[in-house]
């Protein structure tokens, strides 16, 4: 019993338009590129989140090692705003300075991973360092008032045309990187 299926043909009656082959090509083409820029967005997108939760993890521990110290020395300085001091050398009392409160070790080994933090994130990131790189040019100053006291005048006009200096050396590589062209 053989019964033969009719074949459907278009309601219009007449052949079915045939579409071009570069329509297609050219189709595909265009899908392809769309759903390869949506993959590498995606990826791109990936890896800098897992540099930022990585950078972030970096900076948290710093800091976090840095607040009980901070926190400390904080509450002198309100003591001394706040008038309960009686004495200004006694603000120093049994504090080591001959190191730094915070070094900044991290910041300088971990600064390029800085640009995948939130810029919020980043710019309360850089103040707290440039508090503590302040904080330790004062505890330079104080060591060398200790140790010369005759030439404290003479020792803070070299620190500030020293730190000046350095500033100097760091405007040219900086103005050659600001002013770079972006590959396009």
């Amino acid at each position: 019993m053989g019964s033969k299926i009719a074949k459907k043909r278009p309601k219009g009656g007449g052949e079915r338009k045939k579409r071009r082959v570069w329509v297609r090509d050219l189709s595909n083409l265009i899908g392809g590129a769309v759903v390869g820029g949506l993959i590498v967005f995606i990826a791109s997108a990936y890896v800098a989140g897992k540099e930022s939760k990585a950078a972030s993890r970096i900076f948290a521990e710093d800091v976090t090692n840095a607040v009980p110290a901070l926190k400390a020395l904080g509450e002198r300085y309100l003591e001394a705003t706040d008038g309960k001091s009686k004495d200004a050398k006694d603000l120093l009392e049994g504090v080591d300075i001959s190191k730094p409160v915070h070094p900044l070790e991290v910041l300088r080994n971990s600064l390029d991973s800085v640009g995948s933090l939130n810029k919020a994130c980043v710019v309360r990131l850089l103040d707290l360092y440039r508090n503590l790189d302040e904080a330790d040019l004062y505890r330079r100053l104080i060591l060398e008032v200790r140790v010369r006291p005759d030439q404290t005048m003479a020792l803070m006009q070299r620190g500030f045309l020293r730190a000046l200096y350095e500033g100097s050396q760091m405007t040219g590589p900086l103005l050659l990187d600001l002013n770079a062209k972006k590959p396009k």
